[in-house]
């Protein structure tokens, strides 16, 4: 609590009207006036950007999210398409669960799941628009089930995306490894599962209304509801 503020009295200004007195200014007026422009402002400031606290650390841990899933989607995406070259190239289809899974060896020009044969660069170029995308959303991050699903996809496009740059015939054309079959499903691998899978959990997080700093739209919604209610009192 500061303690109470002395003010001197300045020097009377001489008037020009010999009969009138003139009253000296406190000197702190104007000071006491600043001070108060200045909290004033500052308080202002403070609404419009409310600090958050342990925001910064929360950011690194989303962004290491993003990183290690796409990783880890890469490098299963690719250890099992060597395998599958290794071993089921050339051979017959082999029945892993009584005809509902087979391990059938494709190789695929189009997208995932064996469409668009005739548009490989086209595909590919895609492919690079969508993982900058992502990895630029995923800059400001604060949900790590969004994290997740971001990672997953961004893992299952570069993992078919290094097919097309480092398998035959390469320079974005080349041909994707797919193995893995379903009844009434085209042939798909890995990285496939991985783009399905973060998009159905991207929109479900959707449709639960989680945003990308892992709120679920609450404090937005009280927010609009008082400026609404303001707005009805100002009105009135």
């Amino acid at each position: 609590m500061p303690g109470p503020t002395v003010c001197a009295r300045s020097a009377a200004k001489p008037s020009a009207d010999p009969g009138s007195r003139s009253i000296p200014e406190p000197r702190c007026a104007w000071g006491a006036r600043s001070l108060r422009a200045a909290d004033i402002g500052d308080g202002e400031a403070r609404a419009a950007s409310p600090a958050r606290p342990g925001e910064a650390p929360v950011r690194r841990k989303t962004t290491y999210v993003v990183v290690i899933a796409a990783v880890v989607v890469l490098l299963v995406d690719q250890v099992t398409k060597v395998w599958a070259v290794a071993r089921l190239e050339g051979e017959p289809p082999v029945d892993v669960v009584g005809g509902v899974l087979l391990l059938t060896f494709v190789r695929n020009p189009g997208a995932a799941f064996s469409l668009g044969s005739g548009s490989t660069i086209f595909v590919s170029l895609i492919a690079l628009v969508i993982v900058a995308v992502l990895m630029f959303r995923a800059r400001n991050l604060r949900s790590v089930w969004w994290a997740i699903a971001i990672g997953g996809m961004i893992g299952g496009a570069l993992g078919n995306l290094t097919d097309r740059v480092f398998r035959e015939p390469g320079g974005l054309s080349g041909h994707v490894v797919d193995f893995l079959a379903l009844p009434f499903w085209p042939v798909f691998n890995v990285a496939d599962m991985a783009v399905v899978g973060s998009a159905i959990l991207m929109i479900v997080l959707a449709l639960l209304g989680v945003d990308f700093d892992g709120t679920r739209g609450t404090k937005s919604n009280s927010t609009d509801a008082r400026d609404t209610d303001s707005a009805q009192g100002a009105s009135a």
